[in-house]
């Protein structure tokens, strides 16, 4: 049998209540059993704050938007006919946000939480803010501060992204 080496995460809405977690993580594992998967490591979700916020359906054509999520990743090793099948059942899951998998290797990759770094103000360095038309030339005409993107924006970049990934 022909089987590869992947590793899936996945975000948990923050509304589900701590002590349901665990139940949801086994219910990710059970959809990895169904479909012949070999578990080789994880980890389990914690919540963190997300870099920006993210939607999800709620059915009814309403959008809950969050900014934190429960994030947590299994490595297995299943046939690559299976990990789309994988992928899919997880993005159905009523309480996952986002998954992302990957093909990797068998060997830990995990190099353990990086340590927070928290910038004295005396070692911070100010850059001076361009003029629109020396970042246009730095950056190019379409660069824009992430600060200064729309929903409607950040949604297509998060779109695009989806297809690239799907893609790979």
């Amino acid at each position: 049998m022909n089987e590869s080496i992947y590793e899936i995460s996945y975000l948990l809405v923050p509304t589900l209540p701590q002590e349901k977690v665990g139940e949801q993580v086994a219910a990710l594992s059970d959809i990895l059993a169904k479909n012949s998967a070999e578990n080789i490591a994880e980890e389990s979700p914690s919540l963190i704050p997300l870099a920006y916020q993210m939607e999800k359906s709620s059915g009814g054509g309403a959008h809950q938007r969050f900014d934190r999520g429960y994030f947590g990743w299994i490595k297995f090793s299943c046939s690559p006919s299976a990990i789309e099948e994988i992928r899919k059942s997880f993005e159905q899951n009523q309480y996952v946000l986002r998954t992302l998998a990957i093909s990797t290797i068998k060997e830990s990759t995990y190099l353990g939480k990086r340590a927070k770094f928290e910038s004295k103000p005396e070692n911070k360095i100010e850059e001076k803010q361009a003029n629109p038309a020396e970042n246009m030339a730095k950056h190019g005409s379409e660069s824009k501060p992430a600060a200064s993107l729309t929903n409607a924006e950040i949604a297509a970049v998060d779109k695009e992204l989806d297809e690239i990934v799907k893609g790979a």
